[in-house]
């Protein structure tokens, strides 16, 4: 998930005997396990795009990332579960927080500039 310029990645797993990850409930938010190509796409579609926020699913196949769906909505408390985020320039920020209430931070400062 992509909000402003700052990125919230979670691998969601499979429930069994399904292949829907949807739903699930199974899900890592460990920053290591975040395939960084999948970062760099989302960033750079969303600056492309002008998106304020946007959600990337993303599927690995023969090593290489494939975007299969994008979404102006996506759970919050799935963001905040995120033990940081990964700037524009793909350093590691330490910290949950509310997708909320960087989205209002942003809003803020647009009107302020």
């Amino acid at each position: 998930t992509i909000i402003g310029n700052r990125a919230f990645g979670y691998i969601r797993m499979n429930r069994s005997n399904d292949f829907r990850a949807s739903g699930s409930g199974n899900f890592d938010v460990n920053p290591n396990k975040i395939d960084l190509r999948c970062v760099e796409i989302a960033f750079h579609l969303s600056q492309k795009a002008n998106f304020q926020s946007m959600a990337y699913d993303f599927l690995i196949k023969e090593n290489e990332p494939i975007l299969i769906e994008i979404s102006y909505t996506f759970t919050d408390w799935m963001v905040h579960e995120c033990p940081g985020y990964w700037n524009n320039k793909l350093k590691w920020k330490k910290g949950n927080v509310w997708p909320q209430e960087v989205q209002a931070k942003d809003f803020y400062k647009s009107i302020n500039k």
